[in-house]
């Protein structure tokens, strides 16, 4: 799968081996030309402020991590980068089987997608339609 469009990844799991296993498929499908990782929330959130208005393209965040949670790095996305222009496109990954999580990330209005750990070269196409056609981002493309 050939990259069009997306620069910088920023890979975000407290989990080393789902990190490296990540970065080697998003590498191996071409999928960014560039990927970040971060196995804190916190070291995440401080890159990102870092960054400011040069967010990475997509955000893929485990929702299991110690200290601050995926669902408490949203709140505080949201807060560092109110306007929406000015956010990353945010994926979940989890190994949660809880219906509940994907509810509760449908309701955020700040998450395009939920996917199951690993990636796999087939979300990865799935990711690349979602983000190539706007309108299937609802309000995370306005």
């Amino acid at each position: 799968m050939k990259n069009t469009n997306i620069q910088k990844v920023l890979l975000v799991d407290d989990n080393p081996a789902d990190n490296y296993f990540h970065n080697i498929i998003l590498s191996e499908e071409e999928f960014a030309e560039d990927i970040i990782t971060h196995e804190s929330t916190l070291e995440a959130l401080e890159y990102l402020q870092k960054l400011g208005q040069k967010q990475p393209d997509i955000i893929f965040l485990d929702i299991n991590m110690p200290r601050l949670d995926g669902w408490q790095f949203l709140k505080r996305y949201e807060t560092l980068f109110p306007r929406i222009a000015d956010r990353s496109i945010i994926f979940m990954l989890t190994t949660s089987i809880n219906r509940e999580d994907e509810k509760k990330a449908d309701k955020t209005g700040m998450v395009a997608g939920f996917f199951k750990k690993p990636l796999e070269p087939k979300d990865l196409g799935a990711i690349k339609v979602k983000i190539n056609n706007p309108s299937q981002l609802g309000a995370l493309a306005e």
